[in-house]
């Protein structure tokens, strides 16, 4: 290895295909379906963008309140408003080719995701990660995120679908290690592991649940550790890359997560906290780690405590 490649550390990650300049990518749900501010967040230093969730129809979501900060980050419940799958793909048509995203889809039924994702074949998207984990999907939905046979089945079609890279995103609600070994065997490309966990908080005024859904799921630092654990469990158990997600904030963060076995990573709440910036501040920080520590790329790092 020459003391070039020590100075100049690889940023670059790839993903069945999906190639990202750094491994930072902005979560779903963060920034909206502005495109405007999905090209912002690359050229502050995202390496890749995922989509809010899409539907196969427009949907306004909950009605307010659907965010309340807390003591250890935040408790949401948008109940995932978007414009549906044909509109979104036809805002799509405006980005260049080589645009980082990725396409977020929950659904249902298993043809609906077939559907979604006949549409969005025509627009320039780069990959899929299937939404079967957020707190706020229907009751129907819930109910396919916890039956493995059913997502080894949405797996298996969306698969037949595409060649774009599948990813499957996993709760922390139901057997996540099982579920993601099922997605990995029926034809996923890569699990990021987790989505926000179950959550509530209550008016000590009124009494009442503060969010209109009442519950919702709880994103921040708090639910790091466990994202952490769950990067660790899954990354062990499947021969595919695992995104990790849950309560990044720093660089530091970030490291830890390749450590424990992500191959990228997810920033979401603290965008809201330090605004995009945050990208390339984490992109800098995992750059100056890896030339402290003679490593060449982020590949070298990815699974070490695994080692012992």
């Amino acid at each position: 290895m020459s003391d070039r490649s020590r100075d100049r550390p690889d940023l670059s990650v790839d993903i069945a295909g999906l190639h990202l300049r750094n491994p930072t990518i902005v979560a779903s749900g963060v920034l909206g379906f502005s495109l405007k501010i999905l090209r912002r967040a690359v050229r502050l230093g995202a390496g890749g963008v995922i989509s809010p969730s899409i539907g196969i129809r427009s949907s306004e979501g909950f009605r307010a309140p659907t965010v309340v900060k807390v003591d250890c980050g935040y408790v949401t419940a948008m109940g995932l408003p978007n414009p549906g799958a044909s509109n979104f793909a036809a805002e799509l048509g405006k980005l260049s080719s080589d645009f980082p995203l990725i396409i977020n889809i929950f659904a249902s039924e298993t043809n609906e995701f077939q559907r979604i994702v006949s549409v969005m074949e025509a627009t320039p998207a780069k990959a899929y990660e299937l939404n079967f984990s957020s707190p706020e999907l229907d009751s129907e939905s819930k109910d396919v995120a916890k039956r493995i046979e059913s997502i080894s089945e949405v797996v298996r079609v969306v698969r037949a679908k595409t060649k774009r890279p599948v990813i499957v995103k996993v709760s922390p609600e139901t057997e996540a290690r099982k579920i993601a070994v099922a997605a990995h065997d029926n034809g996923a490309d890569a699990i990021s592991a987790i989505n926000s966990v179950p959550a509530m908080a209550i008016d000590i005024e009124t009494g009442y649940p503060i969010l209109s859904n009442k519950a919702g799921g709880l994103s921040g630092r708090a639910i790091k550790p466990i994202a952490l654990k769950y990067v660790y469990e899954i990354s062990k158990n499947v021969d595919v890359p695992v995104i990790g997600c849950g309560g990044i904030t720093t660089w530091q963060d970030a490291v830890e997560f390749f450590y424990a076995g992500a191959s990228a990573i997810q920033i979401g709440s603290s965008v809201g906290e330090r605004g995009l910036r945050v990208f390339g501040n984490v992109v800098d920080g995992i750059r100056s780690y890896l030339v402290k520590k003679k490593r060449a790329s982020i590949r070298e790092i990815v699974g070490f405590a695994h080692r012992r």
